[in-house]
């Protein structure tokens, strides 16, 4: 794994569940690691279609500098759901269905401007979000 690390699942899950899903991922090689790798990737392109649309996500998800904490935590939901659905996609548990909802909810938000967290902004990307529309039709005469 590139930009998590196995301590950022244990915020949201034990050991032994996460072993119970994925299997082992000690070494590098071991199935765990590898399919934890790909939903990874998975997660991060997902991610990247939202976050890209106003904000830098090549440094969202860089590894080499601060991380994140609030992409960190989405991306764990999101690979976690992922992980449960690849194995019985009939029986996800309702916490990780909760968690990925609300992550995409989070991520949709973002895109749409209803959300600023403070993430890297891309460079050609005003500060502040700019929203169109009008005020509401007058019905009536008075003022």
């Amino acid at each position: 794994m590139d930009f998590l690390t196995i301590n950022d699942f244990f915020k949201v899950i034990q050991p032994e569940e996460l072993i119970d899903v994925v299997g082992e991922y000690e070494d590098p090689t071991d199935q765990g690691a590898v399919i934890l790798d790909a939903l990874e990737l998975d997660a991060i392109g997902e991610m990247t279609g939202y976050l890209s649309i106003r904000y830098d996500a090549a440094k969202c998800f860089d590894s080499t500098t601060d991380r994140i904490p609030i992409i960190i935590q989405k991306c764990v939901d999101i690979v976690l759901y992922n992980a449960y659905s690849a194995v019985a996609p009939n029986n996800i548990p309702k916490l990780r269905t909760t968690r990925y909802e609300n992550a995409v909810n989070w991520l949709e938000k973002v895109a749409s401007g209803f959300i600023a967290p403070d993430l890297p902004v891309k460079e050609d990307q005003p500060k502040t979000p700019l929203r169109y529309g009008s005020s509401q039709t007058k019905t009536d005469n008075f003022f």
